[in-house]
């Protein structure tokens, strides 16, 4: 008799438990002109003779946390998401709680910090053959964005943007904070038409390195997240 109520509180106690673990789903999308962006998908923006297809869209989402107002109520450790776009598998990340919380805000970064970018590359989402991994003396890629425009204002077809860098004066990591109202799963939207319509776009077609213009539409790409 006494085996079995003790079998029976171990059991309630781990249902208990159980019952007491709260997930939290984020689905990330890139959107552009008022569309979800799918594999080799063309959008048309601005004018009407104006036509982008993005070939690849990558993007590390780190360090992030879950706050209740000013306060912090959950921090994931080894926080290092790999999004991409056209990879369905890496967009949807879940958070696991170990008990239910109240929250109101997310915060997290747009890139790799330095401390990781000086100790090496890793395993995981951080594993150089990711192909997101420059060398040591330049480090990570934030963001890769590859496509191609078809722009009778312009003579550039083709652009590519990879941006990163982790020294002074061209640290490209990006911090971002957006209200969530305790929502246990929502979108995270990339809305990449700002990038398009920025003068950087228009003034260039290719970043390749930690530079002044990198920061700049490293800080551009930061304000197109939005929650849905």
């Amino acid at each position: 008799m006494r085996l079995a109520f003790t079998f029976i509180f171990i059991l309630s106690v781990f249902s208990s438990q159980c019952q007491s673990n709260s997930k939290v789903f984020v689905l990330v999308k890139a959107m552009l002109n008022g569309q979800e962006l799918a594999s080799n998908m063309e959008q048309k923006i601005n004018l009407e003779s104006n036509t982008i297809k993005i070939n690849e869209l990558k993007f590390y989402l780190s360090n992030i946390q879950f706050f209740n107002n000013q306060e912090l109520v959950w921090s994931e450790s080894n926080s290092y998401h790999l999004c991409d776009i056209f990879s369905p598998n890496s967009k949807l990340l879940e958070f696991n709680f170990q008990k239910e919380m109240n929250f109101n805000k997310i915060v997290f970064c747009l890139g790799i910090d330095s401390i990781t970018n000086v100790s090496g590359a890793y395993g995981g989402d951080l594993d150089p053959t990711k192909g997101m991994y420059w060398t040591w003396q330049n480090g990570y890629i934030n963001l890769k964005l590859e496509g191609e425009i078809n722009d009778e204002l312009t003579t550039k077809n083709k652009f590519s943007y990879h941006l990163g860098g982790y020294l002074q004066p061209f640290n490209a990591i990006q911090k971002i904070e957006l209200n969530v109202n305790n929502k246990k799963s929502f979108n995270l939207d990339f809305n990449l038409d700002k990038i398009f319509k920025s003068q950087i776009f228009y003034s260039t077609n290719k970043i390749m390195s930690p530079n002044y213009m990198a920061v700049e539409l490293s800080k551009i790409a930061a304000s197109c997240f939005r929650i849905e």
